[in-house]
């Protein structure tokens, strides 16, 4: 079982129990959670249970996270002032949102750039504003510009030309061509006033339901951990009494997505054992619950994840996951179209990087090397 998952399941007596925090401390740093790590032991009173080589390595994942939320913040000030201009409500989405939101689990959470949602009518629109206030598209193929365009949820990586810093513009939640399609217009229509004019935050059940989608409609694991966390400890703040337990699964009927707020709410109740999970559970509508099948796949794929179990039923939980999100994602056909057309635009990247090295050390390589007496 991850560290981190006994850790954030009972902190003070995993703290009194475990002698050596070596394991939990790579785990941090592996899923960048060494400064959410500092102030959840903070939050909880238990900092002097965390022995003082494993506080330096805490302390310095603060810094580093300080340092970046610092660098955010500073992009938000030139940004919210310019964004107040645009005639449309534009939205604060995941890390950045939960940070204006204030939460608790914020503390210490890394990103680095700036993520924003407006809806699909208004999204060529907010394109080209902010393009004319100085952001620019990385360079890219123009198979995976037209993927975005056509295919994705958003707009290609925006990077201002001067500040170097970053912006994803979204129109939807998850891909367009995925089976399960979620209006946004809710979101925008529920969003929370911050004091910024037109720049708001979601409300708070769509702020769960969007990381809850993020993690369970997935193909990506190499942050699991961590997203199992965060949405944990989003559900704990945010989550608190029947209005907002009731609010939230109206939302997510709004949404479609009902059944991945259950799977997702049962999966953190089998790892975590919460109180907050539990509750949630006991007033989902009759119609949340998915099939049987899909609950227990969904389990045993992610404890066989973040498992002590074998490396070969650890592949094959990963092989399933992966081939399960991305046909989700595009489905089979277009899947298989994707995975052909990148495969063969690798190969002929790695064909011309070849021919260009081999180009320059026909000119730079000195004429006896890899000769032999």
């Amino acid at each position: 079982m991850s560290e981190l998952i006994q850790f954030y399941k009972h902190p003070q007596q995993y703290l009194e129990q475990q002698q050596n925090l070596s394991a939990l401390i790579n785990e941090a740093r592996q899923q960048s959670m060494l400064a959410s790590l500092y102030h959840k032991c903070q939050a909880l009173g238990v900092w002097h249970l965390v022995s003082v080589e494993a506080q330096r390595h805490l302390i310095s994942g603060k810094v580093y996270a300080d340092k970046q939320h610092l660098t955010c913040f500073n992009e938000l000030k030139e940004l919210c002032p310019a964004l107040q201009e645009f005639d449309a409500d534009v939205l604060l989405v995941k890390g950045i949102a939960y940070k204006i939101r204030g939460l608790q689990m914020a503390q210490g959470r890394l990103f680095s750039d700036v993520d924003l949602l407006v809806s699909k009518a208004n999204f060529p629109r907010s394109v080209d504003f902010l393009k004319s206030i100085g952001f620019l598209e990385a360079e890219q193929t123009d198979y995976d510009r037209q993927y975005y365009l056509n295919w994705s949820h958003q707009y290609p990586p925006l990077f201002h030309y001067l500040r170097g810093s970053s912006i994803d513009l979204h129109h939807a939640i998850i891909p367009v061509t995925a089976k399960t399609q979620i209006d946004v217009q809710d979101y925008i229509l529920q969003a929370q006033d911050v004091g910024l004019q037109n720049v708001k935050l979601p409300s708070d059940s769509y702020l769960f339901i969007h990381a809850a989608v993020h993690l369970f409609l997935q193909e990506e694991t190499h942050k699991l951990v961590k997203d199992l966390c965060e949405l944990n400890e989003l559900g704990r703040e945010l989550l608190t009494d029947d209005t907002t337990r009731h609010a939230l699964w109206q939302a997510a009927e709004k949404s479609n997505v009902s059944r991945v707020i259950y799977t997702a709410a049962t999966v953190l109740q089998l790892l975590f054992q919460q109180t907050w999970t539990r509750q949630l559970l006991d007033v989902a509508p009759n119609n949340a619950k998915p099939r049987s099948f899909k609950l227990r796949w969904n389990r045993w794929v992610i404890t066989k994840l973040i498992g002590d179990d074998s490396p070969f039923m650890r592949h094959l939980a990963y092989i399933s996951w992966y081939i399960r999100g991305h046909i989700h994602k595009m489905g089979l056909l277009r899947l298989t179209y994707h995975t052909v057309v990148k495969s063969y635009l690798t190969w002929q990247l790695q064909r011309k990087l070849t021919a260009e090295q081999r180009e320059i050390d026909k000119h730079t390589k000195p004429q006896d090397a890899g000769e032999t007496d």
